[in-house]
């Protein structure tokens, strides 16, 4: 069947299928199950898009068309799934996109509706993809991303939650900078972030790729200072000045049990 497939593709995109081989899918045995819609457009180079859209049942595989200006929409590519990068798109220009479904039925194609079509703006700066995110040895989150040519520089975002929306929380200058510290990150907190580049008014079409990270007490012997009780109030030694931890209200206060000590770390 794949090999059948493929030679499908060929034909499909060599424009050379026979006349009055093509019918609607409503005509033959084996419908379409879903409307298919175009999710999403990355673009991955100057002249390269990553395509996404939903998947249809029964189908073998999909058609995508692109518009160019005053051209008129051309076939330029089949895939076997629901994905596909298109390269050689025309650069710095405006496309009209859109896919549609096929079925191969006895030497016979069936083709689904088209979607709806999708636009997208190739004077856009390119997509970020986050490559890493760490917590730094004071607490803070550390992010990472690959360099994007050309832009002016990286917009920052972070949400507190999965299901929030993204705020944007900085701006980083200079395509060549691509690592950001989030000096405003709180221990025992978790934040999601993602970046766009932008250039003058243009902004990347969408969010990188999402990191997310825990910020946590990084647990170690050197941490913590001895404690002790005085009249019922607990004390802790830290740089040589004694300091009542119910009174330090500035700070969180972490305790635990080593060798029959208690143990208290002040945090700010």
């Amino acid at each position: 069947m794949k090999r059948v497939i493929s030679i499908f593709l060929i034909l499909i995109l060599t424009l050379t299928i026979i006349p009055g081989s093509v019918v609607d899918a409503a005509d033959g045995n084996r419908k379409f199950s879903g409307k298919i819609a175009i999710t999403s457009v990355f673009k991955i180079s100057a002249t390269g898009v990553k395509l996404k859209w939903t998947s249809v049942k029964n189908a073998d595989g999909y058609e995508v068309y692109v518009k160019s200006g005053k051209q008129g929409f051309q076939l330029v590519k089949a895939a076997d799934s629901n994905e596909t990068i298109i390269n050689k798109l025309p650069k710095n220009k405006k496309l009209s996109l859109k896919v549609r479904s096929f079925s191969i039925k006895k030497g016979t194609m069936h083709y689904g509706k088209f979607s709806k079509v999708k636009l997208f703006d190739m004077k856009l700066p390119m997509d970020v993809e986050v490559t890493s995110i760490r917590q730094t040895s004071d607490g803070k989150s550390e992010l990472k991303w690959k360099k994007v040519k050309g832009v002016a520089g990286y917009q920052i975002y972070r949400k507190a939650k999965e299901t929030d929306k993204f705020q944007k929380i900085a701006t980083v200058k200079g395509a060549a900078k691509t690592s950001f510290v989030d000096t405003e990150a709180a221990y025992e907190h978790t934040y999601f972030y993602a970046v766009k580049a932008f250039k003058g008014k243009k902004v990347s079409a969408n969010y990188s790729n999402e990191k997310s990270i825990g910020i946590t007490y990084q647990d170690s012997k050197d941490n913590y200072a001895f404690a002790g009780l005085d009249a019922g109030k607990l004390y802790c030694s830290v740089k040589g000045t004694t300091v009542d931890v119910k009174e330090t209200a500035l700070f969180k206060v972490y305790m635990r049990l080593r060798m029959n000590t208690l143990l208290v770390r002040l945090v700010p």
